[in-house]
């Protein structure tokens, strides 16, 4: 059977199904910006100064053993064989063998991480025309929250001017069902895979309130729409003070980051915020042009590692605003490239962190087309990124993931929903009308010696 590998940083701005992979040289990504529970996933891991990887493979292999003797390949193919059998013999019902086999392979790789997945042929079709950019694939406009496997996806926040806003979805709603399929053992790539299609076509989602019980549930039928959302926003809250913030690393993202640091320098700007909180992240190369801004020539952002061969990235020229002093806002809807960007600054001494502790999303997938069968894809992590400091980014089974801000700040799930929603009305040209108290951006305003924003 013939297997092609396609390689993705991959990135799941839920709703928006936004994607990329390309075969150039360039590091392009889509990484996942869902948050996940900290069980059942790989510890964080160490890089030693200069790039060495402190622990070996058979040390990561280990991590993700049961802690008993490890068997070879045949005493596990024999295990599924008799477990097939058992299966065949006592089963109420006959179940078919493509049926067991999925579902084994569904259950490896959820086993691994929560970013290894299976596509099934009527999901890979869909996720594989997206991936493409074809024309006439829409959304609802919806961020979730991370789900586990045997968990419902909720919704961390609507994004206002879309049809689930529209709708009245609120954030800590349960999509139960898309269409009428269960989504309690779906991954969260077929979650929005099915739930994005041809712009024009209605999609049903079950939804029940947070707090309420699943008989309680209410079908919202949906218009899928091209997503309407602006990425950036720039600002001056306070005298001296400059803002930016961005939903996503997405293409050109660091040349129009550039822009805006131009224009708010000629306002006067003398220290700035860059608010990274709910940046799921996005294109790698992106992340380190931008940092480029920040940082000396040749100044590491990030250390790759796959299978032992560890790839340094770095900055190329240095930036025009070396000195500029900096605070990141992030949070637990902070992931990947923003976390590196996030982690890379702090590493090196440019900028405060203020906030909560970020996702810990630091892997890079790869897709394999045409496995099991054709028609089938296996999503599998394939490497890790580690910060400047030799720190991977990526979440552990003890919970300890992400980035832990000089400042914490904590603040209401509800409070956080309501500000990232109006941190995108904003970034829409729309001033929200009752704006809630932002206590992350008070913060490093008085970090900055500076008083309450004034928009």
């Amino acid at each position: 059977m013939m297997m092609q590998l396609k390689i993705l940083l991959v990135l799941c701005w839920a709703g928006l199904g936004i994607a990329a992979a390309g075969d150039d040289q360039r590091l392009r990504s889509l990484f996942d910006g869902s948050r996940a529970s900290p069980q059942a996933i790989a510890a964080p891991v160490r890089v030693a100064a200069g790039g060495a990887v402190e622990e070996s493979d058979e040390e990561i292999r280990i991590r993700h053993s049961t802690g008993t003797e490890d068997i070879d390949v045949a005493d596990l193919l024999l295990a599924v064989r008799q477990m097939e059998d058992v299966i065949e013999g006592n089963y109420p019902e006959a179940i078919s063998n493509r049926y067991l086999r999925d579902a084994a392979l569904e259950g490896m790789l959820a086993a691994l991480d929560p970013h290894s997945a299976l596509f099934r042929p009527e999901v890979y079709e869909s996720f594989s025309a997206q991936e493409r950019g074809s024309a006439g694939f829409a959304g609802v406009g919806i961020v979730f929250e991370k789900k586990e496997f045997g968990d419902y996806p909720s919704v961390r926040y609507p994004i206002p001017g879309n049809s689930a806003y529209a709708a009245a979805i609120k954030p800590g709603d349960g999509i139960i069902a898309v269409d009428g399929v269960d989504t309690k053992n779906m991954s969260m790539d077929e979650v929005v895979t099915r739930i994005r299609g041809e712009e024009g076509t209605p999609v049903t989602l079950t939804a029940v309130s947070i707090g309420e019980p699943l008989d309680a549930a209410r079908e919202v039928v949906l218009v899928r729409r091209e997503v309407q959302n602006k990425n950036m926003f720039s600002a001056m809250p306070a005298p001296g003070v400059g803002y930016i913030y961005f939903g996503q690393f997405i293409e050109g993202v660091a040349k129009e980051f550039g822009d805006h640091l131009t224009a708010l320098s000629a306002q006067g700007m003398t220290s700035l915020i860059i608010d990274a909180r709910d940046n799921p992240g996005g294109y790698l190369n992106e992340v380190i042009e931008i940092c480029s801004n920040f940082l000396p020539a040749s100044s590491l952002v990030i250390t790759a590692k796959s299978q032992g061969a560890a790839q340094e990235f770095r900055t190329k020229e240095a930036g025009s605003w070396t000195n500029l002093p900096i605070a990141v806002l992030i949070n637990d809807g902070s992931a990947s490239a923003s976390e590196i960007l996030a982690g890379a600054l702090s590493d090196h001494g440019r900028a405060v962190l203020i906030g909560s502790r970020s996702y810990g999303k630091g892997t890079v997938q790869g897709v394999f087309e045409e496995f099991p069968e054709p028609g089938y894809a296996v999503k599998l992590t394939k490497a890790r990124y580690y910060l400047p400091s030799g720190i991977s980014i990526d979440r552990g089974g003890d919970g300890l993931a992400g980035l832990e801000p000089t400042v914490k700040v904590d603040v209401e799930w509800k409070i956080q929903a309501l500000l990232a929603q109006e941190r995108v009305e904003r970034m829409n040209l729309n001033a929200p009308k009752e704006p809630a108290r932002d206590e992350v951006l008070e913060k490093a305003l008085t970090h900055f010696g500076a008083g309450a924003p004034s928009w």
